[in-house]
């Protein structure tokens, strides 16, 4: 915590923001909608280890704790966001194969399609919002938003294709 502190220091002062420019900042804020926020978060993150518990083979791993495996979660979003590479990949499939003796490479294969229900459900609620919601795009934005949102669907549908079908297409490993 102390290094994270530090950095963010240096990062704050490198910027000209101080304590003055943060208090501003604080007092334009409504604190109430700051706790909201923190609060949907702190729970989205044992919605994703429940959805990754659902994903792990094993009777010893559908019994895994909820709030461990989002403990788990958080640990590797910490990792990830820490260190280059999917370093918080490695640490959360390390623990629950520590932890439950689900084998590492299936629990990384449970993260992995974890990761594409993930996608998929942020792009079904993106292409929603889009599409339900009035909002004033430039048309150059709008054009980037699809190409990006079916190369991302094509993607999603690829790896979930590969996840759920690995034998007829074994023979490109």
């Amino acid at each position: 915590m102390l290094v994270v502190l530090v950095f963010a220091g240096i990062a704050l002062s490198r910027f000209g923001l101080g304590g003055d420019t943060l208090g501003e900042v604080w007092a334009r804020t409504r604190p109430e909608g700051v706790l909201l926020a923190m609060a949907v978060i702190s729970l989205s993150q044992v919605a994703v280890a429940l959805r990754w518990r659902a994903l792990l083979p094993g009777p010893r791993a559908a019994r895994g704790h909820p709030l461990y495996l989002a403990g788990a979660v958080c640990v590797g979003l910490v990792f990830n966001y820490a260190l280059p590479g999917p370093v918080g990949e490695l640490a959360k499939a390390g623990m629950a194969n520590r932890r439950y003796g689900v084998p590492f490479a299936d629990a990384l294969a449970g993260l992995a399609v974890s990761r594409i229900v993930g996608m998929s459900s942020a792009l079904v609620v993106a292409g929603a919002g889009l599409v339900l919601v009035d909002v004033a795009l430039e048309p150059v934005f709008v054009q980037a938003l699809r190409g990006a949102g079916v190369l991302a669907g094509l993607g999603a549908l690829t790896i979930l294709g590969l996840a759920v079908f690995p034998r007829p297409v074994r023979w490109l490993v």
